[in-house]
């Protein structure tokens, strides 16, 4: 049903995918799918949480591939802009919204990285390791690791969100972007040693 609900919202034109398409085109019937899924937003976060099973292991193998601290961050955050365009060519911006958004609590203030799905736990786990073990390195304690953590997933989405490029050649390349925000964002860390 994951895989099926993927493939319909990933071709997703002018009607959106329900519950009932994905019953029918995955050969059930559709209290078998309401079983597992009481709407659609909850297979679309399935949906995240495959993709981010699958994820996680390839940012753990670029993780464990870099022993300098610098290095490894700057990897760790190459592969993070890599899978998110493959998910923004895939799903479109939304897929990105809800692989780094972290859920509202009634209480209207956002739960922690913490409380979110194992696999998305995971990743955000690399992430900020990544981070402190630079830190350590640079002898940087002023910048919490929760907040550098969310300004690489803030230049990483916004890097995405750039248009490809013009007929033109007026706007630069996405992973140029990326690169060149992300150089300021560690100058500005070691600044503040």
């Amino acid at each position: 049903m994951i895989e099926t609900g993927r493939e319909l919202i990933a071709q997703e034109g002018e009607t959106p995918v329900s519950l009932r398409m994905i019953a029918k085109h995955a050969h059930y019937s559709a209290g078998v799918i309401y079983r597992y899924f009481p709407n659609r937003a909850s297979l679309f976060l399935a949906i995240r949480d495959a993709e981010l099973d699958d994820y996680v292991e390839r940012l753990q193998a670029v993780f464990d591939t870099h022993a300098d601290p610098e290095a490894r961050l700057r990897a760790v955050a190459d592969a993070g802009f890599t899978y998110a365009c493959e998910q923004a060519n895939v799903f479109g911006m939304n897929m990105l919204t809800l692989l780094w958004a972290r859920s509202p609590q009634p209480d209207g203030v956002p739960a922690r990285i913490r409380d979110m799905s194992p696999a998305a736990a995971r990743v955000h786990a690399l992430y900020e390791t990544a981070i402190q073990a630079f830190f350590a390195d640079i002898g940087c304690s002023a910048v919490p690791a929760e907040m550098a953590t969310a300004s690489v997933m803030a230049v990483i989405t916004g890097a995405v969100s750039l248009p490809e490029g013009s007929v033109h050649k007026d706007l630069p390349e996405r992973r140029a972007v990326m690169a060149g925000t992300f150089d300021v964002l560690i100058a500005g860390w070691r600044a503040v040693q």
